[in-house]
């Protein structure tokens, strides 16, 4: 029963993966780092997929940030999650990211050190 009811999705995530495979090659590369590794930084790496499928950038997804210490060095939907904030600088020069997308609620301070990066 289980299975029946998980194949659909299967599909549907292999056939975005299969897309996003074929146009590994595009042009105009964006690197991207997440911050928050919960249900909407999921959200949004499965939307992520299926309208990079449809655009000529291709979108890498270079690791995640979160601020909950249990989630470090983890994988959360197949991306690393490097730390938090007192991490974030080094992530940024060692993986050559040009765009950090915040999936979570920040409090002042961790998004004032974000601005400055």
């Amino acid at each position: 029963m289980v299975a029946l009811r998980a194949l659909p999705r299967a599909i549907s995530d292999a056939m975005a993966w299969a897309q996003l495979m074929r146009d590994a090659n595009r042009e105009n590369e964006i690197r991207m780092l997440i911050y928050g590794a919960g249900l909407r930084s999921i959200l949004f790496l499965r939307e992520q997929i299926y309208q990079d499928a449809n655009v000529n950038q291709r979108v890498q997804v270079v690791g995640m940030l979160d601020d909950d210490t249990n989630l470090h060095g983890r994988l959360v939907y197949g991306h690393r999650v490097y730390g938090g904030i007192d991490m974030a600088a080094a992530v940024i020069q060692g993986s050559r990211v040009n765009r950090i997308i915040v999936t979570e609620q920040l409090d002042d301070d961790t998004l004032r050190r974000l601005k400055t990066l």
